[in-house]
């Protein structure tokens, strides 16, 4: 079976860099046997922190995904739609054995400057 995935950018394509400038690839699969529809991503950049301003999903996407995420990204938050949920995994080509893991409906991760990202919210999948 071949699953196609659909990527409908809502905001500026800036947050989410290109593979050129990528550091990190993060992958989003579904879990469960009742997986989520759809995916909103909501990224902002060291810039964008210090303003406080508000967020709206840079992109809505449909289960399996991969895409680069920049430098300049201080913050990824995923929700999934619907009763699923999924596992997030940011890998480092620089550090293939040193990658981050989480499983959810609701993940933020977060990083200072020059830190790696680290979890800094989880909601757990809900229970049938």
């Amino acid at each position: 079976m071949t699953r196609a995935f659909l990527i409908v950018p809502l905001a500026t394509a800036g947050l989410i860099a290109s593979s050129s400038s990528a550091a990190l690839t993060m992958r989003i699969e579904a879990l469960g046997f009742v997986p989520p529809a759809t995916v909103e991503i909501t990224t902002s950049s060291f810039a964008a922190e210090h303003k406080k301003a508000k967020t709206t999903p840079d992109s809505v996407v449909a289960l399996p995904v991969t895409m680069a995420i920049g430098d300049s990204i201080q913050r990824i938050h995923v929700v999934a739609s619907g009763f699923g949920s999924v596992r997030v995994t940011l890998l480092d080509p620089q550090a293939p054995g040193d990658s981050l893991v989480s499983v959810g409906r609701n993940i933020t991760l977060a990083r200072k400057q020059n830190e790696p990202f680290r979890r800094v919210w989880t909601v757990q999948p809900l229970l049938p």
